[in-house]
């Protein structure tokens, strides 16, 4: 027999669909940021000076992006449907 999820309320629906929208959002961040460092040559002699800039602007634009992400996946799980209490649990008076 197959288990139910439970349904999400209207704030578990908005939530999820902001993530998600979100995440297609860095996926094109992630396309733009390599075609813009993907021309880049370094000149003789600073490839190292030239790898070093472009790890530093991925990690300048990116970790700020990811730490968003976190947040906005955070908050869908915690509003995701939450099962009833199903299980028959007796309580004492």
């Amino acid at each position: 027999m197959s288990k139910q999820k439970p349904p999400r309320k209207l704030l578990g629906h908005i939530a999820l669909w902001i993530f998600r929208a979100y995440s297609l959002f860095f996926i094109v961040e992630i396309y733009r940021f390599y075609q813009g460092v993907k021309h880049f040559h370094p000149t003789a002699e600073n490839e190292l000076a030239t790898n070093v800039g472009i790890a530093a602007g991925g990690v300048i634009v990116f970790v700020p992006l990811l730490i968003v992400g976190a947040l906005l996946f955070l908050f869908s799980w915690l509003t995701r449907g939450k099962p009833g209490n199903e299980d028959g649990v007796k309580h004492v008076q």
